[in-house]
């Protein structure tokens, strides 16, 4: 396995405060990858219909897929963000933005993971929050070449070790590109 901490890492500090600056000084829409959200989209539209009422989301860089999602299983999503730039109600940390949003029967976590302090805890926090994980990250990025605010770099095995450590069981995966796609029971 081959999990580091990104060369980006210390850019703004390892506080809470650092990264917050951090998130605040970048317009991540502008990183969007269409293949990566497409597909996202098409797992996300896979959970058993009948099982999913409510959905929360904590995505880099915007709502789009949640939307989406959502809108199959016929709920509107509780939305939240690392950064203020899109004017969610629930914005901070994922500790922060999970305890307001509430619980969840899907939960969906694209592209945020990478970006946290602490990713094991936050994600043994987000099984507390859900019932299901819809998980993108990437998985192929280098660690002296990885970019927009990844603070992480790992390969598909170290996600799945996290996953399941956390108490989550991956149940797909797919790799779009350099992204990795799980879902999650």
């Amino acid at each position: 396995m081959a999990r580091f901490k990104s060369h980006r890492y210390n850019e703004y500090g390892e506080t809470d405060e650092g990264l917050h600056l951090y998130y605040q000084s970048n317009d991540w829409s502008r990183f969007a990858q269409y293949e990566r959200d497409q597909a996202t989209v098409r797992v996300g539209l896979t959970f058993p219909k009948d099982e999913i009422a409510s959905v929360g989301d904590m995505s880099a860089g915007g709502s789009d897929m949640a939307l989406q999602i959502s809108g199959r299983y016929g709920c509107i999503p509780v939305l939240g963000d690392l950064g203020e730039q899109y004017g969610y109600a629930n914005t901070g940390t994922l500790q922060q933005t999970l305890i307001r949003q509430g619980v969840f029967d899907l939960y969906i976590c694209a592209e945020t993971i990478e970006h946290l302090r602490d990713p094991d805890t936050d994600l043994a926090l987000i099984r507390q929050h859900c019932k299901y994980l819809l998980l993108t990250t990437p998985t192929m990025e280098k660690p002296e070449s990885c970019s927009h605010g990844h603070l992480w770099t790992w390969e598909r095995e170290d996600v799945e070790n996290m996953l399941e450590i956390a108490g989550f069981t991956p149940i797909s995966f797919e790799q779009i590109s350099i992204f990795g796609i799980w879902k999650c029971r």
